[in-house]
């Protein structure tokens, strides 16, 4: 049994709006269809033309187009590599989510010191959706410089988030979907700090 027949998916395509991403010669190697959709590109027409039932956005940049949350609500997920919604919204994504967390954690000087891979919902605004699944994983103490922190925390943070992705998508196959739950801030009366976070994270990670 493959690892697709365990999950009860069946990959019908892999949609990147940059050829160059590294995902898109993966697909290729497993005898799974690619397609790039550039600017102008219709997102919808691509899913339609391989019979998509479900979509995980799993390295996907771009603000999804309404048409497409509206024929695939509920049915689009999103791997976002931090805490929500605190460390989400536009520009947050890849390295910028970990340095931010780390940053504001070092600004504020608080103790519990934990980002996480979360699962959600995919809406009309960025990771705007109610939570599927959180898996928590604890940073280690404050030490070195803001970039190795970010790099080191990185590192440990991926192996977490292709799990919690598995997991999800093994749910969604099985017909278990998970009971999804609105995110909470945390943040209390630390705007400013956070601000000021995610602006060192973007100065540092102009590339994300």
């Amino acid at each position: 049994m493959t690892n697709y027949e365990a999950l009860r998916t069946n990959p019908v395509v892999v949609i990147s709006s940059c050829p160059d991403a590294p995902g898109m010669d993966r697909a290729r190697a497993l005898n799974v269809p690619v397609e790039v959709v550039g600017r102008g590109d219709s997102l919808l027409e691509a899913l339609k033309r391989h019979e998509v039932e479900f979509i995980a956005q799993t390295g996907w940049l771009p603000k999804t187009p309404p048409e497409v949350i509206d024929k695939y609500r509920g049915m689009i997920i999103n791997q976002h590599p931090g805490r929500l919604p605190d460390f989400g919204g536009k520009g947050m994504y890849g390295a910028r989510v970990t340095c931010a967390t780390i940053a504001y954690f070092w600004l504020t000087g608080e103790d519990d010191f934990w980002t996480a891979s979360t699962v959600h919902h995919v809406t009309e605004e960025f990771d705007a959706g109610d939570l599927i699944q959180v898996t928590r994983l604890n940073i280690f103490s404050p030490q070195g410089n803001l970039l190795d922190a970010t790099r080191q925390t990185q590192e440990r943070l991926l192996r977490v988030e292709h799990d919690n992705v598995i997991s999800v998508l093994s749910h969604f196959g099985n017909g278990s979907v998970p009971r999804s739950e609105q995110a909470q801030s945390f943040i209390d009366g630390s705007a400013d700090v956070l601000y000021e976070a995610k602006r060192i994270a973007i100065e540092l990670f102009p590339k994300g």
